[in-house]
Order: structure tokens, then sequence, then C-alpha cells
């Protein structure tokens, strides 16, 4: 049985911002997607200047966001661990067999 006793915080942040910048292109390939079949795609005369935005900025926040959240979370983790202990887990390690 072993057991996480502490989280490095950069770590955490940064996996934290990289998937929640990947959670972000959701809604903007939505709107792509919205944004092609409704509005013409880019035969549209006048360019949507709040969509060309929001290709941009939302996957941007997002990271933003889920780096902070990481930090966070991982901040908080390493103050109560001494006081409630850390979380455990069993590891097997499985050996593969190679053929010769």
């Amino acid at each position: 049985m072993y057991e996480i006793k502490k989280i490095q915080v950069s770590s955490m942040a940064k996996l934290c911002g990289l998937a929640s910048a990947f959670a972000g292109l959701i809604p903007t390939a939505l709107y792509l997607l919205i944004f092609f079949v409704f509005k013409g795609g880019f035969r549209y005369a006048g360019y949507d200047f709040f969509g060309l935005i929001f290709i941009i900025v939302i996957p941007l926040i997002s990271a933003l966001i889920g780096y902070v959240y990481g930090a966070v979370v991982a901040a908080i983790y390493n103050l109560i661990v001494p006081y409630v202990g850390g979380i455990r887990m069993e590891i097997e390690l499985i050996e593969e067999n190679k053929q010769q």
C-alpha cells in the first residue's frame, strides 16, 4: 500500500490547466460547427467578430482557470494531508513476457 504524502503544486497546476484547455475546445468546436452550418461559414460576408474572439479566448480562459484550480487543490491537499492522511493506493507491478 502506498500513500501520496505531497503533490507538487506546479505539476498539478500544469496538468489541470492543460486538461481544462482541451475541455475548453469542446464549446469552441461546437461554435465552429454552428457557425459553418447556420451562417454559411467563411462565405458569410461580415465575419462574426465575437465568434473569432470566442475561438481564441475560451480555451485560454479555461486553461487559466484550470491552472489556478489545480494549484489551489494541490496546496490545500498538502496542507491537510498531515492531519487526515494521504490518498492510499495499492499498486501492482505487471511484468510483460518478452519473447525472443
